[in-house]
C-alpha cells in the first residue's frame, strides 16, 4: 500500500509539473505573440503615416509643378556599400532637388544637426510619451551627397538642393531647407540659380534618373 501511495503521489506531481510547465510555456508564447501583435500594428501605422505624408507632399508638388519639371518618386541610390532611398526627386533649369518627408505627429524637439530627434506624445489618458526619430534633416543632407557623387560618376557635375517636407507643419527647428507650404515648395524649386541648367543637361539627368528607376523595379 505504501508503495502505491508513494507511486499515486509521484504520478499527481508528474501532472501538476507538466501542466504548471505546459501554463507557463503557453504564458510565453502568449505574451510573444501579443508583443509581436503590437509590434505589427505600429509598423503598419508608421509605414499609414508616413504614406499619407508623401501623398500630401505629393499633391502640394503637382499644384506647383509646370512642363518644364521632371519629377520621380522613390529613387533607390547605391554608391559602393553606402544606399539611401529619395522620396521624391524633381528635376527642372533650376536644379535638382531631393525632397525628404515626414509625417510625425506631436512635439518634435532637436536641432538642426542632431542625429536623432525627440518626439512627444500625448496620449489619450494625458500620459507624455516619448521617443526618438530620425532626423530628417541629416537624412536629405546624406541622400543629396550619394546622388551628386552618383551623377558625377555618370558625367555630370551638378549641385543637387536639400528639402524637407514635415506633413504636420511641426519642425523644431527654423532651417531654409524645411519646406511648409506651397509657397515654399514654388519658391524653393522655381528658383533660378545663378547658373541655370541647359536643357541638354537637364535632359541627360532625366536619362540617367530614368535607368536608376528602371533597375530598380521588381522583376
Amino acid at each position: 500500500m505504501g508503495r502505491e501511495k508513494m507511486t499515486e503521489s509521484m504520478a499527481v506531481i508528474i501532472i501538476v509539473a507538466v501542466c504548471a510547465f505546459l501554463v507557463v510555456v503557453g504564458i510565453i508564447l502568449l505574451f510573444s505573440w501579443l508583443s509581436d501583435f503590437f509590434e505589427q500594428r505600429q509598423e503598419k501605422a508608421i509605414k499609414n503615416a508616413g504614406i499619407f505624408g508623401e501623398d500630401q507632399a505629393y499633391h502640394l508638388l503637382q499644384s506647383v509643378l509646370t512642363n518644364q519639371d521632371k519629377l520621380f518618386r522613390n529613387i533607390h541610390v547605391h554608391i559602393g556599400p553606402e544606399a539611401a532611398e529619395i522620396d521624391f526627386l524633381v528635376v527642372n533649369k533650376s536644379g535638382v532637388f531631393v525632397i525628404e518627408v515626414k509625417n510625425y505627429s506631436g512635439t518634435l524637439y532637436g536641432g538642426e544637426t542632431d542625429f536623432m530627434w525627440r518626439k512627444s506624445h500625448i496620449s489619450r489618458g494625458d500620459n507624455v510619451y516619448f521617443k526618438t526619430v530620425k532626423n530628417p534633416i541629416r537624412q536629405v543632407r546624406r541622400q543629396s551627397s550619394l546622388l551628386g557623387q552618383f551623377l558625377r560618376k555618370n558625367g555630370i557635375r551638378v549641385w543637387v538642393t536639400e528639402c524637407v517636407f514635415l506633413a504636420q507643419n511641426n519642425s523644431p527647428v527654423n532651417s531654409p531647407i524645411v519646406l511648409h507650404d506651397m509657397a515654399d515648395f514654388k519658391k524653393r524649386l522655381h528658383t533660378t540659380a545663378d547658373v541655370s541648367l541647359s536643357a541638354e543637361t537637364v535632359e541627360n539627368i532625366c536619362h540617367i534618373i530614368d535607368h536608376l528607376q528602371k533597375d530598380n523595379l521588381p522583376e
